[in-house]
């Protein structure tokens, strides 16, 4: 990029978000100014700049933000607003006007996060036909080149674009100048950690570890540099060593820390707000981990734009292959959009962030219940008892988010009313409530969910259960919810890989008890 800009070219450099395209047009200014003397202004779209509200509106905000960055030299009346006079891409144009300001140098422009342009196709064109504008009179105004930094969105800008007072359908930049922000490789984050951990004195499991955050990240810059910020910040304090072992212990909160931070607090802020097929074309990514769409679709370039989406290969006639950019951000997203907010910060931890602990899922899961809910005459059934649907709604939604906060790194999917399936006389048999399914090789889990079961029908589910267990090839849990301790001594038979639990609900309180056959 340097180069490109040393060569007086208007350039483009693009990648999907927080792959560490700001960082390296903050390094490229700063490079610019101390190696060559250069004059650079980075102008940031993603803030204070009006793209809906029409050209005046637009051009009015470009104009006041290039004048904060230097008073002196570039001259614009912020006031110019409110006198109503008329404010376009001549007036923006003229700010570089060597007329107007002969002593100026020339400058080099680099304008972060362009990809805010998008979907607006008036000002879009208004502003990549003054670029063309500048781009042309290097005799009459002092803009020596010019970058702009986005999403791959702005690809676009490579496209013809006609201005309305103008002949000139030619864009201002060209492939050979522009520049894709590449991920980090596994060795490259190897590098990173071998750094920090030789300044600092520490062991850390190197190689394991930089397995993992590539794995979580695929390489995606700003994933891998929230990664180990949550290293340093929330494992290392206080400590000189750290093996893989305590690293999977640790990044059950990973999540929630990614969350919190700016870009990705825009995108889970954003999702409420989605177009229904917005939500169509994200949901189809987060269950299937990847689909074609076309890319000309605006929704894909939305989706695109607010880094949601990355895509992963161009195919034929216009049409991409999508992905969610990296597993943790699909997991982030998956958290945010299945339901309520788990706080896992008071309770035990998993034992291991790699292998799933069916009975810690299940006493986390209860925690987080709505209990008193269950047992309402709004949710009872025909007969006035307790609906297992309405257990099973709740168990499953509560269980969905559980499992993306405890166990980010594991792609299980969660599958209620499991699909039956006939067996040699044509029987039909009933369906499992829930199976927590990996898409590979790692273990399977299946939940039997009773309401206040007789013992006639905690027998039967017992027996369902040592049929479930051999049909998916899972581990079951039988569970009973209950308001009373009729059946709290009584387990069923000791089938393999079928565990039975009672849930004891006491209404005074609110508060449940879990009683397994060898312990509470």
């Amino acid at each position: 990029m340097v180069k490109f800009l040393l060569d007086g070219k208007f350039s483009l450099l693009y990648g999907h978000r927080q792959s560490g395209k700001s960082t390296t047009a903050y390094a490229v200014k700063e490079w610019l100014e101390n190696e060559y003397d250069k004059e650079v202004y980075i102008i940031t779209f993603s803030s204070g700049i009006v793209t809906d509200e029409g050209l005046n509106e637009f051009w009015h905000s470009v104009c006041a933000k290039i004048q904060s960055l230097n008073a002196n030299r570039f001259k614009y009346n912020v006031f110019d607003k409110f006198a109503q006079t008329s404010v376009s891409s001549n007036t923006f144009e003229s700010l570089f006007s060597k007329h107007n300001n002969p002593s100026a140098k020339d400058c080099i422009i680099i304008i972060d996060e362009a990809s805010y342009l998008a979907g607006n196709q008036k000002i879009t064109e208004s502003f990549i036909s003054s670029l063309r504008v500048l781009k042309d009179g290097r005799g009459q105004f002092n803009v020596f080149s010019f970058m702009l930094v986005g999403t791959e969105i702005i690809r676009e800008f490579l496209l013809s674009h006609q201005r309305p007072d103008s002949v000139s359908i030619i864009s201002p930049f060209s492939d050979e100048a522009s520049m894709v922000s590449s991920c980090f490789s596994e060795v490259e984050i190897s590098m990173l950690l071998f750094q920090y951990s030789a300044e600092n004195n520490f062991t850390i499991h190197i190689k394991h570890i930089a397995e993992d955050i590539y794995y979580l990240t695929l390489g995606h810059k700003g994933l891998v540099g929230l990664c180990c910020s949550f290293l340093e910040t929330q494992i290392m304090q206080g400590k000189n060593k750290l093996t893989i072992d305590e690293w999977n212990e640790a990044t059950y909160g990973l999540p929630e820390f990614i969350r919190g931070k700016a870009t990705y607090e825009s995108i889970v802020r954003t999702l409420p707000s989605l177009s229904e097929e917005r939500k169509r074309i994200l949901a189809k990514v987060l269950r299937s981990k990847s689909d074609v769409v076309s890319h000309d679709n605006p929704n894909v370039k939305f989706l695109l734009a607010e880094g949601m989406i990355v895509v992963e290969r161009k195919l034929v006639n216009e049409e991409v292959l999508i992905r969610c950019a990296a597993p943790i951000l699909r997991n982030v997203i998956i958290y945010q959009i299945l339901g309520p907010s788990i706080d896992l910060s008071k309770s035990p931890k998993p034992d291991n962030a790699r292998t799933i602990d069916a009975k810690w899922m299940l006493e986390r899961t209860i925690e987080n219940l709505s209990l008193q809910h269950i047992f309402t005459d709004k949710t009872s059934n025909s007969s006035g008892e307790p609906s297992e649907y309405a257990f099973q709604a709740e168990f499953i939604t509560v269980m969905k988010n559980l499992l993306s906060a405890a166990y980010p790194k594991l792609l299980y999917r969660v599958l209620p009313e499991v699909k039956e399936y006939d067996d040699d006389n044509g029987n039909r048999r009933q369906r499992l409530d829930i199976l927590i399914k990996d898409s590979m090789w790692m273990e399977s889990f299946g939940f039997e969910l009773v309401v206040g079961a007789s013992l006639k029908v905690f027998n039967e589910h017992c027996e369902r259960s040592k049929k479930y267990a051999q049909l998916h090839q899972c581990s079951m849990l039988m569970v009973n919810i209950c308001i009373d301790k009729k059946l709290i001594n009584h387990f069923g038979p000791d089938y393999e890989n079928v565990t039975t639990v009672h849930v004891v609900y006491d209404e005074s309180n609110g508060r449940a008890e879990l009683v397994y056959k060898d312990r509470k």
